[in-house]
């Protein structure tokens, strides 16, 4: 998708007919085709969910296109001398919640840093998060995956509690707050 397309989508979010979302981790998403296969992500880290769960899987396969912006991708290895973490299987989407025993894991972790025009990839599975620097935008392109098309797991440090990033509808005032954000930072 050509990068002019994406920004007069943020400079017109309203005009395309696209229905955004707002996730917990404080980003928006946009579903740029009826399969749902490529997303649209704005990224504005300080209106997250206050000690939202940052560390995941997903139901899917992925690569991320960073369009503007930052972006740290801190995945998870297990290893005998890493953190404990304790986590569990949730039900993905809105309608998301624990699901199955509690797990507990000794992780740690690899960080890198990718610039706008970057992308990475990543399957189900691999534990990550994400740290983008506020006003990134990223396109994501799924590939589903059949036998998890409904669940991931999250992990959080051993002592505290899962807070859910369940996604729901965006307000008009966060879509024009996020895409505000977008646009000042821009291919800076």
């Amino acid at each position: 998708m050509a990068h002019e397309v994406i920004l007069r989508i943020l400079s017109a979010p309203f005009v395309q007919g696209l229905e955004w979302s707002y996730q917990g981790l404080g980003m928006l998403q946009a579903h740029m085709d009826p399969q749902r296969i490529k997303c649209l992500h704005i990224w504005c880290p300080e209106f997250s969910v206050k000690d939202v769960t940052t560390i995941h899987d997903h139901p899917w396969d992925f690569t991320s296109e960073i369009i503007s912006g930052a972006m740290m991708n801190v995945r998870y290895y297990d290893s005998p001398g890493g953190f404990e973490f304790d986590g569990c299987k949730i039900i993905y989407g809105p309608g998301s919640h624990a699901v199955g025993p509690l797990q507990r894991r000794r992780l740690i972790d690899r960080q890198k840093l990718y610039h706008t025009g970057m992308t990475y990839t990543q399957k189900w599975f691999e534990l990550h998060k994400s740290e983008p620097t506020s006003g990134t935008v990223t396109l994501v392109t799924r590939t589903f995956v059949a036998e998890n098309h409904d669940f991931a797991r999250v992990y959080y440090p051993t002592g505290q509690t899962w807070v859910s990033a369940k996604p729901r509808p965006a307000t008009n005032e966060e879509v024009e707050a996020f895409t505000q954000k977008a646009l000042e930072k821009w291919n800076r």
